[in-house]
């Protein structure tokens, strides 16, 4: 099994916004990265919807990937990737281990289950 630990704040788009949350959207194939407008997303789809393995076409017209997000709380400078994927898995825990009001994914070969940590 393996195991990622988020943010709390990365719960849903409400608690993003709330926190002013920087995001950018980052390409897996070629790796060009933009800001993102997180009002708009919210717009979009919702206070209680979250970023945690969406995904959407990447912008570089000569490009056929799937840009994901990653997300920064203001002046910390540390960005985090919200997704699950089993190569970014390792790095997010080694980075985030011993953090308070976390949130988990556990994924195995059949399942992925996203579950929070309580707020304290």
């Amino acid at each position: 099994m393996i195991t990622k630990l988020f943010p709390s704040w990365s719960r849903n788009l409400g608690l993003m916004a709330a926190h002013g949350v920087h995001v950018r959207s980052r390409c897996k194939s070629c790796g060009d990265e933009r800001g993102v407008d997180l009002k708009s997303i919210v717009q979009g789809l919702g206070s209680h919807a979250n970023l945690i393995d969406r995904s959407e076409p990447c912008l570089v017209s000569d490009c056929d990937g799937e840009a994901s997000y990653i997300a920064s709380l203001p002046f910390r400078g540390h960005w985090i990737a919200l997704t699950s994927a089993a190569d970014l898995v390792r790095d997010a825990a080694r980075s985030n281990s011993g953090r308070r009001n976390m949130c988990v994914v556990a994924q195995d070969e059949a399942s992925c289950s996203l579950s929070f940590a309580d707020e304290a």
